[in-house]
């Protein structure tokens, strides 16, 4: 399934990909690991954990198909801010935050194209937490 009409496409669907596969429990990144790669999620639905200052982990959402996890920490300082576990069979595609550079570079006018994205993007999971 693709996702909307959107610079994602653009950058995700413009060259042949390979989907990750993720087991059932498997981890997709763990916090304070380098955030090299954001994903898109094709299929599946993924928790999101944040450990306290305890250690203690608890789950603050849910992310499900046709969403993006991961980008935030990749624009924001490369390094993951929460770990993401697949709840069920998972499919995601992986991009790189050079991959996108590139392609805004390649093409100037998904630039504010991308950033209204990231902006839309980052309210939604803001929604998202304040609802849990």
């Amino acid at each position: 399934m693709l996702p909307r009409k959107d610079f994602l496409t653009e950058v995700i669907f413009s060259r042949k990909r390979v989907g990750y596969k993720f087991s059932k429990h498997e981890i997709l990144f763990k916090e304070e690991d380098k955030a090299d790669k954001a994903y898109y999620i094709c299929k599946g639905i993924i928790a999101i954990i944040k450990r306290n200052t305890l250690g203690e982990s608890f789950k603050i959402y849910t992310i499900n198909s046709n969403e993006v996890i991961g980008i935030q920490d990749v624009y924001n300082n490369g390094i993951y801010n929460t770990t993401a576990i697949a709840l069920v069979p998972v499919v995601a595609y992986a991009v790189t935050r050079r991959e996108i550079e590139y392609k805004l570079n390649q093409k100037p006018f998904l630039k504010p194209i991308f950033a209204k994205w990231l902006s839309s993007h980052l309210l939604t999971l803001e929604n998202k937490l304040f609802k849990m």
